[in-house]
């Protein structure tokens, strides 16, 4: 599947399509979720979890992009910024909880990673 998050109001910018994949952890397929906070506190997500994915391969110019939430009326979510650190471990770099119609936007920095060849050539 794949999303656009929504219409776009009447603004000029563009939604990317993205590699969505749900992971039902309630039937067992999947081990339960670790998010450690601090070095005393870890979260065990147990719900089903949605892994949002977008792919760029090259582009000529560099357009800006932006990473935007929102949260419906009468509800809420934790969006967490990070990387996995294994099969069961996320890693949160950042994180804010959004709720009651909050609005977040992030632009993001993007770099093309070097072809094998100038990789090669940096080390």
């Amino acid at each position: 599947g794949g999303g656009n998050g929504g219409d776009n109001k009447g603004n000029d910018n563009k939604h990317a399509m993205t590699f969505t994949r749900q992971l039902e952890t309630s039937n067992g397929g999947y081990p339960i979720m670790h998010v450690p906070i601090n070095s005393a506190t870890c979260v065990q997500l147990t719900g089903d979890l949605f892994l949002h994915a977008w792919m760029l391969q090259r582009f000529q110019e560099k357009p800006a992009f932006q990473l935007v939430s929102r949260a419906r009326q009468f509800s809420s979510f934790l969006l967490l910024i990070g990387k996995l650190a294994g099969p069961d471990t996320f890693e949160p770099e950042h994180g804010i909880i959004l709720q009651n119609k909050d609005e977040l936007i992030i632009p993001l920095l993007l770099e093309e990673m070097p072809s094998a060849k100038k990789f090669k050539d940096a080390i």
